[in-house]
């Protein structure tokens, strides 16, 4: 009787054993399914996967707090009540550096007020730059939903 006994443990044993591995493969082949294909390219055991399931995550909290800041920033930006709180790129900026062009954007009361100027003496200073540097900046959302532009003065222009 004690040899039926010990011979029932070890198939209860092992099907408990079965079921577990069962259940771990699936919770596996989860983890896989939600991780984007780059974290699991290459990779072929379980503990991979949540080596990569653990890096997705601390790079997607990362991505979440840029966010964050990127959104606060851009809050504060179209809060903005006056000049004070602007955002300006100088001469002294990344896109400028060595010329006497400048790119303000001000923002007043949900609107948007983009100065740009230029020394005609050093060259050019074309539109597409500008608007390529307020892209990078995060800035470009606002200026495509104006509907006019209400103003364009040339200061140099010949009458």
């Amino acid at each position: 009787m004690d040899e039926g006994s010990t011979h029932t443990k070890k198939i209860m044993h092992r099907d408990t054993e079965r079921q577990r591995r069962q259940e771990m493969s699936g919770l596996y082949a989860s983890i896989r399914s939600l991780l984007p294909q780059e974290y699991t390219k290459g990779k072929r055991c379980a503990s991979d996967h949540v080596g990569q399931a653990v890096n997705y995550v601390k790079h997607m909290q990362k991505k979440i707090e840029e966010m964050k800041m990127r959104r606060d920033k851009l809050k504060r930006l179209s809060n903005s009540s006056g000049p004070a709180n602007t955002y300006a790129e100088d001469q002294n900026s990344d896109m400028m550096s060595g010329s006497s062009n400048c790119v303000t954007v001000n923002g007043f009361h949900g609107a948007v007020e983009i100065l740009m100027s230029s020394s005609f003496n050093q060259g050019d200073f074309p539109l597409s730059k500008a608007i390529a540097h307020l892209l990078g900046r995060g800035l470009t959302d606002k200026l495509m939903r104006q509907s006019k532009f209400t103003e364009f003065i040339d200061i140099n222009k010949k009458n």
